[in-house]
């Protein structure tokens, strides 16, 4: 009888199935940089004067780079003070515990108030402190995103530079199915967005478990593009069939913090799920659920089709419109922390407390002799037809 352990916040519980009942356990094809790779990228990067390291939304992998790319510059001469770490108010105490380098300032990101141009008639304004700043560098994370195509510099500045924008972002979306790894209409604006930085720095990190699997730097749109292919090539996996019933991981902490993260590896399996399927999703959750859509839906304060009517855009919509798409001819299974009723009464997922009372209802459901798949780092995989 296989054991298979998934990744679940920060340990990993066991899915115990007979060998009959495993179709397939699928992982992506990772390898790790050297030392030797990551110090060889990262001094290329120039900088002087007033230099805004600007990261919305920093992994553990992300800060790491951002410590070895101050202790970098510092070595050549820039001064710790000119220095200053633009971050969510979330990660600002988790930055300057793994940071060296104790002189630089980090603090929250400011509304953006600073007109940089228009794209589109759509007014585009940053930070000040990324504004006034002689060097720019923004460091994010690759992974895949539904409605963009891929997450990264232009699609993370993005996000975080403003309502109207994101709007006009998901009014070019073509359709309402969540579509990861593939370059989209909103991407293509997120691009347009970026090239009004054009003399920012982009480092792009790609991160697997505790190893990093690609870092690129670059143009903010170049460098994208080229972690965006490296995930694509190392994380896009192809199966024979349809499948009736999956388990996804995640990928435990960080990649599972809250609801509206785990929900990205739901998105990249749904277009391999068979009508009438079942999908289960294994993610803690402790953080809660995670973006303010999901926030104001669960509490009766969202009408999804009226906002996606008036073309407006609240953080993380995007989830509930596939939800009401993607999911709406499946069984959602959730694993979590989150308490029932929001996952049954509100998000109209199936809840439980263990990956193999899940397994269970499955088989329950589906019969005994069901083949499942099993994904242990579901939010860097991404599934297609062979």
């Amino acid at each position: 009888m296989p054991e298979i352990w998934l990744p679940y916040g920060s340990v990993e519980v066991a899915v115990n199935l007979k060998a009959e009942n495993l179709a397939e356990q699928i992982e992506p094809k990772h390898s790790f940089i050297s030392e030797d790779s990551i110090l060889e990228t990262l001094r290329k990067i120039e900088a002087e004067g007033r230099t805004c390291i600007f990261s919305p939304k920093p992994s553990k992998a992300s800060i790491d780079i951002m410590d070895r790319l101050i202790k970098e510059l510092t070595s050549r001469g820039l001064e710790p003070t000119d220095i200053t770490v633009s971050t969510n108010r979330r990660y600002v105490a988790a930055i300057r515990k793994l940071i060296g380098e104790k002189q630089i300032n980090i603090s929250e990101i400011e509304a953006p108030t600073e007109t940089l141009g228009k794209i589109d008639g759509k007014e585009v304004k940053i930070p000040k402190t990324l504004n006034d700043s002689k060097t720019r560098v923004v460091i994010t994370d690759a992974a895949f995103d539904p409605l963009f195509g891929f997450s990264g510099g232009p699609t993370t500045l993005i996000r975080h530079l403003g309502g109207n924008l994101m709007a006009e972002a998901f009014r070019r979306r073509k359709n309402d199915a969540p579509s990861p790894g593939v370059e989209s209409d909103p991407a293509v604006f997120a691009y347009e967005v970026a090239r009004l930085l054009d003399d920012a720095v982009s480092i792009e990190v790609t991160a697997f478990g505790d190893g990093i699997s690609s870092l690129y730097a670059g143009g903010l749109v170049d460098a994208h593009k080229a972690a965006s292919k490296h995930l694509s090539d190392t994380s896009q996996i192809s199966i024979a069939d349809d499948m009736r019933a999956v388990i996804v991981s995640a990928g435990g902490f960080e990649r599972d913090a809250t609801l509206a993260d785990g929900l990205k590896a739901v998105w990249n399996v749904t277009a391999e799920l068979r009508d009438k399927g079942f999908l289960t999703l294994v993610a803690e959750c402790s953080g809660g659920l995670g973006s303010d859509a999901l926030r104001m839906y669960t509490s009766g304060r969202l009408d999804v089709e009226d906002l996606v009517r008036r073309g407006e855009y609240v953080d993380g919509l995007e989830d509930l419109v596939y939800i009401k798409t993607a999911l709406h001819r499946s069984t959602p299974i959730l694993v979590s922390t989150l308490p029932n009723y929001y996952i049954e009464m509100k998000m109209g997922f199936h809840a439980c407390r263990k990956a193999g009372d899940a397994l269970s209802y499955i088989l329950s459901s589906l019969g005994a002799k069901t083949k499942v798949y099993i994904l242990p780092h579901g939010s860097v995989t991404l599934l297609s037809k062979r």
